[in-house]
Formats: C-alpha cells, sequence, structure tokens
C-alpha cells in the first residue's frame, strides 16, 4: 500500500515509517522542515513538504495514498481548529480509504468529532486498520 502520514519525523511517527516499511509498504510523510525531510528520507520515506496548515498539500498527498496516518500536531493559538482543518483536508483526499487519527489536538467536541473520529475502532493499532481497509 502506498501511506501518507503527517508527523513522521516524531518518535511515534518513526517508529510508524519503519512498521510500515517491514510491512512492505511505500510510506510519503508530510515534513514541516528540511530537517524534518531528512529525517523521514533516511527512515525510507518519501518527504511531503508542508506543514498541517496546507490543507491543499494534505489533500493532495491523501489522494496519491491507498491510506493515511494522522500522527501530527501543532502548537499554536488554535490547535484543535488547525487539526480539525487537516483531518478534513486528509479525509477529503483520501476518499473513503482507511483513515487512522491520533487526536493530535485534544479539543475536539461535537458532531464533527462523533462522525468523524467515531469512523474507526479507537482503540486498534494503524496497521491493523490499514490492513482491513
Amino acid at each position: 500500500m502506498r501511506v501518507f502520514i503527517t508527523g513522521g519525523s516524531g518518535y511515534i511517527g518513526r517508529a510508524t515509517i519503519a512498521a510500515l516499511h517491514r510491512e512492505g509498504h511505500d510510506v510519503f510523510a508530510l515534513a514541516r522542515t528540511g530537517e524534518a525531510a531528512r529525517t523521514v528520507s533516511e527512515l525510507g520515506a518519501t518527504a511531503v513538504r508542508g506543514s498541517l496548515t496546507d490543507t491543499d498539500v494534505l489533500g493532495e498527498a491523501a489522494s496519491r495514498a491507498d491510506g493515511a496516518i494522522h500522527l501530527g500536531a501543532t502548537q499554536g493559538a488554535d490547535p484543535a481548529d488547525i487539526d480539525r482543518a487537516a483531518a478534513e483536508a486528509i479525509q477529503d483526499g483520501i476518499g473513503g480509504s482507511p483513515y487512522v487519527h491520533t487526536g493530535g489536538a485534544q479539543q475536539f467536541s461535537g458532531a464533527w468529532a462523533r462522525r468523524e473520529l467515531g469512523r474507526r475502532p479507537a482503540r486498534q493499532d494503524a496497521l491493523t486498520v490499514l490492513a482491513q481497509g
């Protein structure tokens, strides 16, 4: 599978890239900085330059994937709004393909969270969700 991930240069992201490679998947990962791009490249993933606020980049990258894992988080004035917009862009791009969201911001509530984040079982590992489709 071709898997798009955000947060690939982080602690969990690096382990996720390694696990996906062990299973034979092709990974491309969002990289906000040159250092992040080098990190994911060294892990064998293709870097996609952009940030969680670049919803066009997120949607386009997700549209080329068979599955997506949103591990990235942001800090700033509106992390929940940024995370929600990023999640929506990824899901719009990926369509009905497998999507895993780790919940980068902890301020989700209401109908959007129940509808969008409740689509997948909360306690499955990312590879299991991707394999199940």
